[in-house]
């Protein structure tokens, strides 16, 4: 994929940004960035760039992402009604069903998919579904009625929001069954525009005529739906191998907070040890890429990391911890409940380790274990 990073710099511009984003479309993949102040033209480029793009090539996708819903929602209204474009906007899992709940459609809509034989491989009858899907729209608009009665109540805020969490599951259940019981069906459904107008992204991908999707970072970060699977933005790819995105990164300066933070509020990170091990492990050999030699931009980058990787090392070699080699731990309760009815407690609560009595790491170099201990050895990390 081709990404474009828009970013505000006084000092670099150029006049006719449309020309420089066209640059990098010889690439098979890359990173650009564009600089600029606010009010020189970057965005307006971008919608120049596209609708010359799409001359040459009406089959390009394009991706706009940033993190002001002000600039998303100019950039698809202009895309739409000025340059006559198809554009599908990203928004959270579950804002497509409200939107259509508040147009008083999403009964309609639903209703429609039962006909279709969309809910074929449910254990319900079409009658039943209709009635439970009456039964839900019914609740909700009860509920959101008390709810702007009380606007600051969050037990009914949380009720609203768990009856639009279960509808998509019922939805999102229903294209994992198809898919495993009738796959000409399914791929039917993934043309249909009931479905493009919950899922954003399946229409993107299986709509010839729309070209560009929108969205926050945050939404491409956390996810989306692509009928088969949830979908991040590091592990996007084209449907098609011989083909690429075209990814705008409007203000990217700006989002590079929201993307730590959206990092940081991973599961993954949850696992400290194991994190820090894939990034030391990943480092020592990344940090000799011919990659980073492309810019200086990116070599000051790796020196950051190399800041940080140097730091780790020396830490491990100081405590002497074998560490990523040794990462697995285990125990032995007796060494710790002689004489004693409680046994020894060790848990994590939000990246703090709780325990309820000192204790010791021993290494064993051939196993790569680390054992809990109770007292200090010469193979205990210091």
């Amino acid at each position: 994929m081709i990404i474009l990073a828009s970013l505000f710099n006084q000092n670099r511009y150029l006049m006719d940004y449309s020309q420089y984003y066209s640059t990098p479309t010889t690439q098979t993949k890359g990173l650009k960035p564009v600089y600029g102040a606010t009010g020189l033209g970057k965005t307006y480029g971008i919608k120049e760039f596209i609708k010359q793009t799409l001359e040459k090539n009406p089959k390009q996708k394009f991706i706009y992402i940033t993190n002001r819903h002000a600039l998303i929602q100019e950039l698809y209204s202009d895309l739409q009604d000025d340059y006559g474009l198809k554009v599908s906007y990203l928004k959270g899992k579950i804002d497509n069903l409200k939107d259509l709940q508040k147009n008083d459609e999403l009964e309609k809509l639903l209703n429609e998919l039962v006909e279709k034989d969309f809910f074929k491989y449910e254990n319900e009858r079409a009658t039943d579904l209709k009635n439970f899907f009456r039964t839900q729209v019914e609740n909700l608009k009860v509920k959101e009625k008390d709810f702007k009665l009380n606007p600051y109540s969050a037990f009914v805020e949380k009720d609203i929001e768990s009856i639009y969490l279960h509808l998509l599951a019922t939805i999102r259940n229903s294209f994992f069954n198809l898919k495993q019981s009738n796959h000409r069906l399914f791929q039917s459904f993934l043309t249909d525009e009931n479905i493009w107008r919950l899922f954003p992204f399946i229409q993107f991908e299986n709509d010839e005529d729309t070209n560009v999707l929108v969205g926050t970072i945050q939404k491409f970060c956390y996810g989306f739906f692509d009928g088969q699977k949830y979908v991040k933005l590091h592990a996007l790819q084209h449907s098609n191998k011989d083909e690429n995105y075209v990814i705008f990164l409007d203000e990217f300066d700006f989002l590079e907070n929201e993307i730590l933070d959206i990092i940081c509020q991973e599961p993954q990170i949850q696992n400290l040890m194991e994190f820090v091990r894939i990034f030391m492990e990943e480092f020592e050999i990344f940090q000799h890429d011919n990659f980073w030699e492309q810019s200086k931009a990116l070599q000051r980058v790796r020196d950051e990391m190399k800041k940080t990787y140097d730091y780790l090392i020396k830490k491990v070699e100081n405590y002497n911890f074998d560490f990523p080699k040794n990462r697995k731990f285990t125990f032995d309760n007796k060494d710790f409940s002689k004489g004693k009815k409680q046994q020894f407690v060790l848990f994590q609560n939000d990246n703090i380790p709780l325990y309820s009595e000192p204790f010791y790491l021993e290494q064993n170099s051939k196993s790569k274990k680390f054992k809990i201990i109770k007292n200090r050895n010469p193979n205990t990390v210091n």
